[in-house]
């Protein structure tokens, strides 16, 4: 599916939706599930569900599978729990899929203008183009794109991208593999979901990897989770049926969002590249520089599985070809206070770490 989705005033709907800001952690949502596994009144599981993505630490629903004559009270149940909000435009999803335009539009511009209402609030609105699986998907993602920014430059796009061709202009949502190639701006795209049979604290720390290996392959423009309710049968989601959220489960997502959160912002838009430790060190240790005009950071990812890191990790003293005179431990969570700081000493910085299995931890270097 290819879906065209916007974080703002959807066409066909009246009631003004937060927009959020460019850094986006959001939750990818099937009206359709849902209502399938309501017991009774699907518009009080909306009003649950959304509530508990706010609990979760969510900003943002995507939203999947809806008929157009729900989008309404979707995005008020939305609106009513402070969610931004991104809705399917059928027909740029159609577009986008096959090529074809919907009757009455001969251009990609009146697409647009057909299917977004564009202008508003001065926070930065969002579209999503959905799958980009070759070429000529990618081509009118592009399109679309240009379409959108030439009626007002602060939109902002992005796009599951499952092949090699990139939709220039936009920023891309991928899931997560071990080949996977990063640009500064894409953002992760997380299945946080598990086998019937799976251990709640074994997927949440399989999640916690996953958003720390996004990261490391530098897609810093945001999080979008994709998993709260899925079709019963080979997979779990975060709930099932008229069950909230586990505590364990619950606990493994808001660990994502609080650290998103914080780091999110911080590491938005800088160019990631990987750097060699200095000395011997565990080949499970990953360690990445993110560098802007102002500012640095260095991430320490524990890529193992099943293994415990405690150790110090020593880095080279010049990173991004300026000399590093400290680093200063950036908490994962707000309420956590700042932790040490490390001068360099013998033209190196010398990083403790006591991470579990797909931990990470990171550093701003001064």
């Amino acid at each position: 599916m290819l879906s065209a989705l916007l974080l703002a005033t959807s066409a066909g709907c009246t009631a003004p939706v937060k927009v959020c800001g460019p850094y986006v952690i959001g939750m990818s949502y099937g009206v359709e599930v849902a209502a399938a596994q309501a017991d009774g009144d699907a518009d009080q599981v909306l009003d649950r569900d959304f509530a508990s993505l706010v609990k979760l630490g969510f900003d943002t629903v995507i939203i999947r599978h809806v008929e157009d004559g729900e989008r309404g009270g979707v995005v008020e149940a939305a609106r009513r729990c402070g969610l931004g909000v991104a809705v399917p435009s059928r027909d740029v999803l159609y577009y986008v899929r096959t090529g074809h335009m919907p009757e009455g539009c001969d251009s990609v511009g009146a697409l647009v203008r057909a299917s977004w209402a564009v202008g508003g609030g001065g926070e930065m609105p969002m579209a999503v183009l959905g799958e980009v699986v070759d070429a000529a998907t990618a081509s009118r993602a592009r399109e679309v794109a240009a379409a959108l920014r030439k009626r007002d430059d602060r939109w902002s796009t992005f796009a599951r991208v499952y092949c090699s061709e990139r939709a220039d202009s936009t920023v891309a949502a991928r899931p997560v593999d071990a080949a996977i190639e990063g640009a500064p701006g894409d953002l992760v795209l997380l299945q946080c979901r598990q086998g019937v049979a799976g251990s709640d604290d074994r997927a949440g720390w399989d999640w916690l990897r996953q958003y720390h290996a996004g990261l490391a392959a530098g897609l810093t423009g945001g999080v979008v989770v994709d998993g709260f309710r899925v079709v019963p049968g080979r997979w779990r989601g975060l709930v099932e049926g008229a069950d909230s959220v586990s505590v364990r489960r619950a606990t493994a997502i808001r660990r994502i969002t609080s650290r998103a959160a914080v780091w999110g912002p911080k590491l938005r838009r800088l160019r990631a590249r990987p750097i060699e430790p200095v000395g011997h060190s565990s080949d499970r240790v990953r360690a990445v520089l993110f560098s802007g005009s102002k500012r640095r950071f260095v991430l320490l990812f524990n890529s193992s599985q099943d293994q415990f890191l405690h150790r110090a990790v020593q880095v080279p003293g010049t990173l991004d070809s300026k000399p590093a005179h400290r680093a200063v431990f950036v908490a994962p969570e707000e309420h956590l206070i700042a932790g040490d700081v490390v001068p360099a000493r013998g033209g190196r910085l010398e990083l403790p770490i006591d991470l579990a299995p797909g931990d990470a931890c990171l550093w701003e270097i001064f």
